[in-house]
């Protein structure tokens, strides 16, 4: 198929824009204007339509022409943006880093060592995803992240990954004030909590056996996505 539109074209225009003439665009591209000229006249033959009208002794977009810097400009952009790339993988550096945060801790202080690094690798880009329990583990084994924050206990299918310990979290039995369990007399049984419904959040695992902790078989229970909803939730049952 042929391609009616080159990124040397577009990058005329968008000199012709930038320097407010045919001339002076010549002189920034280290062209004559003659050839200027007539890479503008090709480009009209060949879309078919009218980039430039004379008003006086200057040259102004049409409408067409106008339509076809700004998307002319997306492209270069977007040209640039996978020549660096390329550069990137030759120098040893992804263009994409994907980043899991387990739902039990607050993303604020990584969003911030994110923004740090922005001042390293301003052109890499950065998805971070929020996982729950087994989750975790398998978006970093099924090449869905290339790092995980805040896992959880390594389970026996990841021995080929290399981990170190974050933290500690102290899991607390809560409830609300107005609960009934909140009247009971402690400490509490087994019996007393396994009849009131619990609020977990779900494993966020697609192929894994899902997990679960500090449940009793027994329990109801009300499944939410996050920790967030599960703040949220804590005094709704």
């Amino acid at each position: 198929m042929k391609r009616l539109i080159s990124l040397e074209s577009l990058e005329v225009l968008d000199a012709i824009d930038r320097k407010g003439s045919f001339a002076a665009a010549a002189n920034a591209l280290y062209r004559v204007p003659s050839a200027i000229t007539y890479k503008v006249k090709k480009l009209e033959e060949d879309l078919g339509v009218v980039l430039f009208k004379r008003e006086g002794r200057r040259s102004l977009f049409t409408p067409a022409g106008k339509v076809l810097l700004e998307q002319g400009r997306e492209l270069i952009a977007a040209a640039e943006r996978v020549a660096e790339a390329t550069r990137q993988v030759d120098r040893g550096w992804e263009t994409r880093f994907n980043i899991a945060i387990d739902s039990i801790l607050a993303f604020e202080p990584y969003y911030h060592l994110i923004r740090k690094f922005y001042r390293l690798k301003p052109d890499l880009e950065i998805n971070v995803h929020e996982e729950v329990l087994g989750g975790s583990w398998e978006a970093v084994t099924d090449d869905r992240v290339d790092l995980v924050l805040g896992a959880g206990m390594q389970p026996g299918h990841t021995q080929d990954y290399k981990y170190h310990e974050m933290q500690t979290v102290q899991w607390v039995f809560v409830v609300p004030p107005e609960h009934e369990l909140a009247q009971h007399v402690l400490p509490l049984k087994q019996a007393d909590i396994e009849c009131y419904r619990a609020v977990v959040v779900r494993d966020s695992s697609r192929h894994f056996a899902p997990l679960s902790h500090r449940l009793f078989s027994k329990q109801p229970v009300l499944s939410v996505p996050t920790i967030a909803e599960k703040f949220v939730l804590r005094s709704w049952v």
